[in-house]
């Protein structure tokens, strides 16, 4: 396997043959697409597709260049109707339970459990039934009871149930009786469309379960094959939560227990929200959430096993691509795991199936499979970060070291090391950290304005900060896959070893919230248009690769006085008249923005009287309100 480095030398470079790079214009096509069919909502699916039918027949009767314009009309076409199907357009076997939930009627339902009983953690103040416990799970429906006898429906519904009591496992058949609501739509400026997201995953909306009592088992029924594989992944999942839980035990620390949950299951527990945050806001969030770098690492502890013990029969890519796939499977199902496992697959055939491939073009073709599986991913963060940063590292990462540190090796060096073992250790551990500095700068670079666009956070330390936590990161991975191996075999082995994962989680917490609380540990500013954040991805992509320094610095210079235009200056432009007055929702409160002007670029603004039962409101919702209102 050769994942040592996304930034080696790509196919095509050095032997004098220009990659073509069809995967980005197929990306570019279904991207166009699906922008498109967002934008103009009352245009129908079907009318997309036969427009790309059209497109399809110019294609085949012609040649040459409008043959090609024809294809990627057609992809463009296709990929408006796609979307129109999976995130507007619901399945017929799904109306009956969406109208249900339209009028929030009281259902019974009946379906698999497809995944693990998890308890909620009920809110710290309110009336006494909002503290209640309570339980939720998703629950795959296969029919809705109407007077004793069932109808078919079908669709996700994800349950609530209130109390506590025994309830059947992932796997089971249940019938259940509640009121289906149905999908929140938005209330705030800022606030995406759930009902998209929720479309495209086949979830109809939520059951409310005022009792345990109200679930009963189905016995006459048994489960399909899909939703068996669903409730055996679902159970293998809580037994590694469970055996992790156990090798832990009850830490003094539950916020670094919490944080080694965090960082090798991909749970997220009440204690470690607070770090979770801070990391958030300083840039390191990619090392506490599941990413490719968690799944690299696994793959180089398997790849430097086989380098120990040998590989005589080239099994070596086949076991590593069976570890990457077991450990997805014990993660929860969630878009930056899946993501993540499908990338390290991707490039691990391209390295191995015998051929030259260019990485970034299979690149291009993961990102397109991704958006066909999950047309929404176009609009979120982690998508943009992971295909941007990696793709930006294979495209530019080689040049970039070179400009940085020199072709013929790294320029730290003052002289050259001696021919004996340990200048060559010498040697090599500083490559490695100019490489890793000169990463890390690059990454930065590419992933500052796309933060900034979707959070309006700006981390000046996030390079430092992970130069100094990612070492202990990975050597908390490099430990903690073998302490979870013995925890699911043998518990009492692995809490022996839970030391090593608890003290070095202290060390990263406590270095998170010790950065977070510098004065320029972040930076909030409003929001900046999607257009300045393409553009300056471009710049510093293309910067990175082909201007000279001082282009570069010019480059940088318009990009900073562009900033300067969107923070200052198009805030006070995004609203007319002498005062202004917005209320946002927050549910059982109020909330009022008032803004009058300050001259012709000033605006004084008040927040007043903003109170609600509901969690996370004033740092995650209405923050994104105050941002989207400039």
């Amino acid at each position: 396997m050769s994942l040592a480095s996304l930034t080696s030398p790509e196919f095509g470079e050095e032997g004098g043959v220009r990659p073509r790079y069809r995967s980005l214009i197929a990306l570019a096509a279904l991207v166009g697409g699906y922008v498109l069919s967002r934008r103009t909502p009352g245009v129908e699916a079907v009318a997309w597709l036969g427009a790309a039918q059209g497109c399809l027949a110019v294609a085949a009767a012609c040649r040459g260049r409008v043959c090609k314009v024809s294809l990627v009309a057609a992809v463009v076409l296709l990929g408006a109707g796609w979307f129109g199907m999976r995130c507007r357009e619901a399945p017929l076997s799904a109306r009956p339970l969406l109208e249900a939930a339209e009028g929030s009627m009281v259902v019974e339902l009946e379906g698999v459990i497809t995944s693990a009983v998890r308890e909620v953690v009920a809110p710290d103040r309110g009336p006494a039934f909002l503290r209640r416990p309570a339980a939720r799970f998703e629950l795959n429906v296969r029919a809705m009871i109407r007077s004793e006898a069932a109808s078919a429906a079908k669709g996700v519904v994800l349950v609530r149930v209130v109390g506590t009591g025994a309830m059947p496992g992932p796997g089971s058949v249940v019938r259940l009786m509640g009121v289906l609501e149905p999908v929140a739509s938005p209330i705030n400026p800022g606030e995406s469309d759930r009902r998209l997201w929720s479309a495209q995953d086949g979830r109809v909306g939520t059951l409310l379960v005022s009792s345990p009592e109200l679930i009963r088992p189905v016995t006459s029924a048994a489960p399909g094959v899909v939703d068996r594989a669903q409730s055996v992944i679902a159970r293998l999942r809580e037994r590694a939560r469970a055996g992790l839980a156990r090798v832990l035990g009850d830490d003094e620390n539950p916020a670094a227990a919490g944080m080694v949950q965090a960082l090798l299951l991909g749970t997220y527990e009440p204690g470690v929200r607070e770090v979770a945050d801070a990391m958030s806001r300083v840039g390191l969030m990619h090392l506490l959430a599941i990413s490719g770098f968690h799944l690299i690492v696994l793959a180089r502890m398997g790849s430097l096993a086989f380098r120990v013990i040998g590989d005589p029969r080239g099994l070596e890519p086949w076991v590593i691509g069976g570890l990457v796939v077991a450990y997805a499977a014990v993660l929860p199902a969630e878009a930056p795991v899946l993501r993540a496992a499908l990338m390290v697959l991707a490039l691990l055939a391209a390295e191995n199936c015998g051929r030259r491939y260019v990485r970034l073009s299979v690149l291009g073709w993961v990102a397109c499979v991704l958006l066909l599986w999950r047309p929404m991913e176009l609009w979120s963060l982690g998508f943009q970060l992971s295909f941007g940063i990696v793709g930006a590292l294979l495209y530019t990462g080689r040049r970039w070291h070179e400009r940085l540190l020199g072709s013929e090796g790294t320029r730290l060096i003052a002289r050259p090391a001696p021919r004996t073992s340990l200048g060559e250790i010498r040697r090599f551990m500083i490559d490695e950290a100019g490489r890793a500095a000169t990463t890390a700068v690059l990454a930065w670079l590419v992933a500052a304005p796309i933060v900034l666009h979707h959070t309006g956070l700006l981390s000046p330390l996030a390079i430092p900060a992970t130069l100094l936590l990612t070492p202990i990161v990975a050597a908390m991975l490099v430990v903690g896959y073998p302490v979870l191996l013995l925890g699911l075999a043998w518990p009492w082995a692995g809490a022996s070893l839970a030391p090593l994962l608890t003290e070095p989680a202290k060390w990263v917490s406590d270095g998170a919230m010790w950065l977070d609380g510098l004065p320029t540990g972040s930076l909030r500013l409003p929001a900046v248009s999607a257009g300045f954040a393409a553009c300056a991805f471009a710049a510093v992509v293309i910067g990175a690769r082909s201007l000279s320094w001082r282009r570069l610095g010019a480059v940088l210079c318009a990009l900073v006085f562009w900033l300067g235009a969107e923070v200052w200056v198009a805030p006070a432009m995004s609203w007319r008249g002498l005062a202004r007055v917005d209320a946002l929702s927050v549910g059982d409160g109020s909330c009022l923005l008032v803004r009058c002007r300050d001259g012709a670029l000033g605006t004084d603004a008040i927040l007043w009287d903003c109170g609600s039962l509901r969690r996370g409101l004033g740092d995650r919702v209405l923050a994104r309100a105050l941002r989207e209102l400039g």
